[in-house]
């Protein structure tokens, strides 16, 4: 099974039991999170950073290229998803306007 990611407060919690000395086993019962979940945790606080979670693939990231067309031909997002379900695809247009803001974030 893959690592369980914490939230942030759940990280700094673990970081300040463990840094007032309390071993993994106390940490695992106090936050009741599995001794190994709290071990990896440690071990990324101990490299002076807090554990983040690994990019996944979009649904979209393969329309990107024709997305990208869209908004170079100067479509509002609102056209972009009505051409988008024209070819088929089946998504939302809340998706489409978050993915459409995080590609041009990407761009600036």
């Amino acid at each position: 099974m893959g690592y369980k990611m914490l939230g942030m407060a759940m990280n700094i919690t673990i970081e300040t039991l463990w840094k007032q000395g309390c071993n993994k086993s106390e940490i695992s019962r106090a936050t009741g999170h599995d001794w190994k979940t709290v071990s990896k945790t440690i071990k990324f606080l101990e490299k002076g950073e807090y554990p983040r979670k690994k990019p996944h693939p979009r649904y979209l990231d393969k329309h990107k290229s024709e997305i990208l067309e869209y908004l170079e031909k100067g479509l509002t997002g609102k056209r972009v998803y009505e051409e988008l379900c024209r070819v088929g695809v089946e998504i939302s247009y809340a998706a489409v306007k978050s993915y459409i803001v995080s590609i041009l974030g990407m761009l600036d």
